[in-house]
């Protein structure tokens, strides 16, 4: 087997397709496709721009939690 997508692969699939789907509904299935796959490499690339670390600060010792109720009673 010399690879993977070979020509008529590519037949074979795009027949099914056709049949499957109708030829009304292709060309709007390549368009929305198309629009998925950009809009997933702009928030890709959105992503690999953003900060190295989101992660929260760290709190200086002795300071106490937000979360902890200081009014407890003993």
């Amino acid at each position: 087997m010399t690879g993977l997508l070979q020509p008529a692969h590519l037949l074979l699939v795009f027949v099914v397709l056709l049949i499957v789907f109708g030829p009304r509904r292709l060309p709007h299935l390549g368009r929305s496709a198309g629009a998925a796959i950009r809009a997933f490499r702009a928030g890709a690339r959105d992503e690999d721009d953003g900060p190295p670390d989101t992660a929260p600060a760290a709190r200086p010792a002795g300071e106490p939690s937000s979360h902890v109720d200081q009014h407890r009673a003993p």
